[in-house]
């Protein structure tokens, strides 16, 4: 899940300049367009993130029951996905791995719009 959270930020970085760059070229507010990408791509960049958490709660939880001796044979292979929630999500995103990296090119977004608008 690891490379899902690399190859999001690198779609993020790839289509944000590209609006940022097509935006500065059209007179108006189109650069702010480039907000767009930033916000969907750290949603899903959370959602990986929190799924990745789930399954590892979920492989702990797993082993714990195999070391108690409290799990049946048909449980062995036997996956359920995990359910996200809108806490797990927010919590990754809180996260260092997250928005440190989507706050900075908000920032950087807003820092060229409002260069490019004067």
């Amino acid at each position: 899940m690891a490379t899902n959270s690399a190859a999001v930020k690198t779609w993020a970085i790839t289509l944000t300049s590209a609006v940022l760059v097509l935006g500065s070229r059209t007179a108006g507010n189109s650069m702010l367009i480039a907000m767009i990408p930033i916000v969907l791509f750290c949603y899903i960049d959370s959602y990986y993130l929190a799924l990745e958490h789930q399954f590892r709660r979920a492989y702990d939880t797993f082993l714990d029951r195999v070391d108690d001796h409290t799990i049946s044979t048909a449980e062995f292979y036997r996956l359920t996905p995990p359910h996200i929630t809108w806490a797990g999500m927010r919590r990754a995103c809180a996260s260092q791995a997250i928005w440190p990296f989507y706050a900075g090119l908000f920032v950087l977004s807003l820092g060229l719009w409002a260069v490019s608008a004067h």
